[in-house]
């Protein structure tokens, strides 16, 4: 991925926001809540499981590409 990639997205500047202010759908926030207190889950479990999530559906668009990002970086 180019820095040009990066600026000609029409999401730029969400994606860019996104580490700062998470997700803007609430859902999503309230699916993590819901782990991590009904089920007792860790929050960095929880981020590992939507890691290899979007791992998984990235590998599915690109065949097989980069599937070192499923693992935690201990």
């Amino acid at each position: 991925m180019t820095a040009e990639d990066q600026t000609r997205h029409p999401d730029a500047s969400a994606i860019r926001d996104w580490a700062l202010y998470g997700p803007r759908d609430s859902a999503i926030t309230k699916l993590v809540e819901r782990l991590a207190y009904e089920r007792g889950m860790r929050l960095e479990d929880i981020e590992l499981l939507i890691t290899n999530a979007l791992t998984v559906a990235h590998e599915e668009d690109c065949d097989g590409g980069e599937a070192d990002l499923a693992h935690r970086n201990d």
